[in-house]
């Protein structure tokens, strides 16, 4: 498997973020400061979320560090002249020379501002310590891992299984004493699950459950069926009956009907559930397991490797699954093509191979423009 591929936490970003939010609370801001922050944000999505994620935290105010236990670094120290700094409570005849009752709000508004300042530069690093934190609590705590366009993201988890999980993804993982749980929220994911015969590994999604005791496999969720791929060992499908689907993203996940044993029993048929070995694959749909006669593995997790094959595959599914991968989209503005097939090997993130091979076909046409790549008709 490679490498994590996911963005990671993008501490640059969080800063500028933070720079433009102190810029705005100081009163800083001019017509300048603004045009060049509205420029910052349409740089890219990922800006315009990074500053909405601080100024929600900011919201929260005190609530962010009761005990104090982010140091503020210096923040509210002063390099400037104690003579610019006048105490409310200083009397008139302690005053610095040449100060008076009719000059004292100068400075004392030059003072205000300077420690006001001061303070948003410490909220500030309240505001990075608290994102960093809900990093941490998002995946830590809540086990939730999602991707996005072009994103995959190589998850090693606390009994030392492994899941790779392929573009627009997400899983939420849930570990008991006696049991394993991934929930397959949406899109593909592979698992290399680590040996453990008194805790079954159980992946949910909205169709199916898939129980594994050691062993490596694929689960791809889209529409209203998921496909199954196993490389090494066994593992048993499990159909969700009719009545019995859930939505994934509820908090209130499938209940497994498995328990701990160390190889497939009898109870695994009894609740109808399909037992798949190395290189078989199977289709769940309308609450019924069908096993594939001639599976692909290879292709089925090609994309681990940075590809997309396609066997007959219809140019609107082609389409579907390669706007996975980039953010280029591409566009059929041909009905008639919709179901032209698509045979080959591409890279997933490299769409050269795929461009070439369509524009080589005499009944279309390829256009690119900087966001699409539009086939029609000729």
């Amino acid at each position: 498997m490679r490498p994590y591929r996911g963005k990671p936490f993008n501490h640059q970003l969080y800063a500028e973020a933070a720079d433009w939010l102190i810029e705005f609370r100081s009163g800083d801001i001019d017509v300048a400061g603004r045009k060049a922050f509205y420029e910052w944000l349409r740089t890219s999505p990922e800006h315009m979320r990074a500053y909405l994620e601080l100024a929600a935290i900011w919201n929260e105010g005190s609530a962010l560090d009761p005990a104090h236990s982010v140091p503020d670094g210096g923040l509210l120290e002063t390099s400037e002249p104690e003579t610019n700094v006048i105490a409310l409570s200083t009397s008139h005849s302690e005053r610095p020379h040449g100060i008076n009752a009719t000059d004292r709000s100068q400075p004392t508004r030059v003072s205000a501002r300077l420690v006001g300042r001061r303070l948003v530069y410490l909220a500030a690093s309240l505001l990075l310590a608290a994102s960093a934190a809900l990093q941490w609590y998002w995946h830590e705590v809540r086990g939730v891992y999602s991707t996005g366009v072009g994103e995959q993201h190589l998850i090693t988890l606390s009994d030392g299984s492994v899941i790779e999980l392929n573009a627009q993804s997400r899983i939420r993982v849930r570990y008991y004493s006696r049991q394993r749980d991934v929930d397959l929220l949406r899109g593909q994911a592979l698992f290399n699950v680590a040996h453990d015969a008194t805790r079954p590994f159980i992946v949910h999604t909205a169709r199916s459950q898939v129980r594994a005791i050691g062993t490596q496999f694929d689960i791809y969720s889209k529409g209203g069926e998921t496909t199954v791929s196993v490389i090494e060992g066994t593992v048993a499908v499990l159909p969700i009956m009719q009545g019995e689907a859930v939505n994934p993203e509820s908090s209130q996940a499938v209940a497994a009907p498995y328990s701990g044993a160390d190889r497939m029993t009898s109870h695994d048929l009894a609740t109808g559930a399909l037992l798949l070995t190395s290189g078989e694959q199977a289709v769940v749909v309308a609450q019924a397991a069908v096993k594939q006669l001639s599976p692909d593995i290879a292709a089925a997790t090609a994309w681990s490797q940075g590809h997309i094959v396609f066997h007959g595959t219809r140019l609107k599914d082609v389409a579907t699954e390669f706007n996975r991968y980039n953010t280029r989209h591409l566009v059929i503005r041909a009905p008639e093509l919709l179901s032209f097939k698509v045979t080959g090997i591409f890279s997933s993130t490299d769409p050269t191979s795929l461009i070439r091979f369509l524009a080589g076909r005499p009944e279309m046409k390829v256009t690119e423009t900087a966001d699409e790549i539009v086939v029609s008709a000729r």
